[in-house]
């Protein structure tokens, strides 16, 4: 994980992503017959259009801020502990353990997400 690598011994990991169990509850949840393909679209794992041409492809290659991967809390915990982080903990929004994160903050980013903090043994 490079992101331990370039952390200082007792450095601090926190970041937010789509959460895979927020989905996967309001797909079950959604009693309509398009439940299937708004999973797809609100998770950005299905593609509505291929991209087609040179062009295309160019701006998809170098536009792309797609997450390929959905995690919940509980597989995420074990890869991060697994790469040798240690106190992780699920956060939420402005709830942080170094308040220079409040300068980077932004709560539409948390709407129905995962925050994780973690930190690298010193």
């Amino acid at each position: 994980m490079n992101t331990k690598n370039i952390l200082r011994p007792g450095g601090t990991f926190r970041f937010v992503l789509p959460d895979l169990e927020y989905y996967i509850k309001e797909y079950v949840d959604n009693q309509s017959d398009s439940a299937a393909l708004e999973f797809l679209k609100n998770t950005g794992l299905g593609i509505e259009n291929r991209v087609r041409g040179i062009k295309g492809q160019i701006i998809s290659w170098l536009g792309n801020s797609r997450h390929l991967w959905l995690w919940d809390y509980k597989s995420l915990e074990l890869e991060l502990k697994t790469a040798g982080f240690i106190e992780v903990d699920r956060t939420a929004y402005h709830d942080f353990s170094d308040p220079m994160f409040e300068k980077v903050e932004e709560k539409d980013r948390w709407e129905n997400c995962l925050g994780i903090e973690c930190r690298k043994p010193d």
